[in-house]
């Protein structure tokens, strides 16, 4: 039986490579899996590459071991943890860009390792210009960035002043207005009340007329009687 320490995989998970106490390296690929044999050390920890083109085990015998790829079985030693004798490699990292390898060994050492492939390209292979993505945030002096927030204050104190004087000159305007209206509401009335009463004496002296006329004509009507 196997005791798996440590596996890593592709960006699309189309390939695993485990290891493990049997000192063995895994390629998984679909259902079909693919064993190389690790010789006389047992490798702890797996690191593939972002790139995908480079893989790495960290051994118990402190050394970091870089396998040729694709693998063939080949690989090369390169003795980092073995001071003053040789300490197990447990945790390993690669760098976003591949360029940078990172090693912990049980001497309490973290080692970081410059990759190159064997043409002396650091990384290995072409860099992803979008494994990491260019930041949104701006960086700005604490200067400049209290000089932006007390312009803004301004601004706002600005805007509420503004927005205070407009509020101000809306209820003058309507105080205004209510005023006119209540002065030609009041002139108005005060016209038709005097017309009412225009109205009322001259039909009063109407029909005091008419009355005067009645009386004159009775009186004539009489005398005329009289007469005959």
């Amino acid at each position: 039986s196997c005791q798996h320490t440590s596996c890593d995989a592709t960006a699309e998970a189309r390939a695993i490579f485990a290891v493990g106490s049997d000192r063995k390296l895994r390629e998984i690929v679909g259902d079909t899996p693919k064993e190389y044999d690790l010789g006389s050390a047992t490798a702890l920890q797996v690191v593939l590459s972002h790139s995908g083109r480079m893989l790495f085990a960290g051994m118990d015998t402190g050394a970091i071991r870089s396998f040729k790829f694709p693998l063939n079985g080949e690989w090369t030693d390169v003795h980092v943890h073995s001071s003053p004798g040789p300490t197990a490699v447990h945790k390993m990292r690669i760098s976003h860009d591949d360029s940078m390898l990172f090693s912990v060994g049980e001497d309490g050492c973290v080692y970081v390792s410059e990759v190159k492939d064997k043409d002396g390209r650091i990384g290995g292979a072409k860099r992803d210009k979008e494994a990491l993505p260019w930041a949104e945030e701006v960086l700005v002096t604490k200067s400049d960035l209290e000089e932006k927030t007390n312009h803004m204050l301004e601004l706002r104190a600005k805007v509420d002043d503004l927005q205070d004087k407009n509020d101000y000159q809306l209820r003058i305007k309507e105080l205004n207005h209510q005023e006119k209206l209540k002065e030609v509401t009041e002139r108005f009335t005060a016209e038709l009340e005097a017309s009412k009463r225009n109205y009322e004496l001259l039909l009063q002296n109407k029909n005091d007329s008419e009355l005067e006329f009645e009386e004159k004509l009775r009186q004539l009507e009489s005398r005329h009687e009289q007469t005959l």
